[in-house]
């Protein structure tokens, strides 16, 4: 009987990178001993957050309403936020991510009086990702794992052929799920607020 195939996992990641070095596999990533096992779960990590951090359309919630504390009149976000901006209706308000809390650039404080609508990128858990973005981020963490650690050149070759056609799978995929068209663009919605 033939097994059933699963998204990929966090496990299987990090032993196609060892694989890239020629490593053996690992069962389990808790109580990792193995310093090369150390390093592919860091950079794993690492790529994960770059990508994620680019914002795309599994991982930006939008039109999120943020309240202020009711003592403080700060709002914070969640430690996973990693980009942040305010949208119709409060899209004139100026605001920027410090630390955990937003800051606003044109009244200098950390105040606010009213509640803010806003998009907001989060760094998302590896499991929680869809395929292609596993698959890209899985891919580029491979090469980038093997260059360090290794650094052969006929084995970059490889990987990078390997993270180009990740890569188009991945921009697919966005493209499908993210609903684009002429008139969500935002070159487009600047263009219809000037016609006004």
């Amino acid at each position: 009987m033939a097994s059933t195939l699963t998204p990929t996992t966090e496990l299987d990641a990090v032993n196609q990178m060892l694989g890239t070095i020629g490593e053996a596999p690992v069962n389990t990533l808790i109580g990792v001993t193995s310093l090369d096992t150390a390093i592919a779960i860091n950079t794993l990590a690492e790529i994960s957050r770059d990508i994620q951090s680019k914002g795309h359309h599994f991982n930006t919630d939008k039109g999120l309403k943020l309240q202020p504390g009711a003592f403080t009149g700060e709002i914070e976000v969640p430690i996973n936020c990693v980009d942040i901006d305010t949208v119709d209706p409060d899209g004139s308000v100026d605001v920027v991510l410090r630390g955990r809390r937003l800051y606003d650039r044109v009244n200098h404080t950390y105040k606010f009086t009213a509640p803010l609508t806003v998009d907001m990128v989060v760094l998302l858990p590896f499991g929680d990702l869809p395929e292609s973005a596993r698959r890209y981020i899985a891919v580029r963490a491979c090469r980038v794992f093997q260059k360090r650690q290794v650094g052969s050149t006929t084995l970059a070759t490889f990987t990078a052929e390997d993270e180009r056609e990740a890569l188009m799978s991945f921009r697919r995929s966005l493209g499908r799920n993210a609903d684009h068209n002429i008139f969500n663009s935002p070159d487009m919605r600047r263009m219809l607020r000037r016609s006004k």
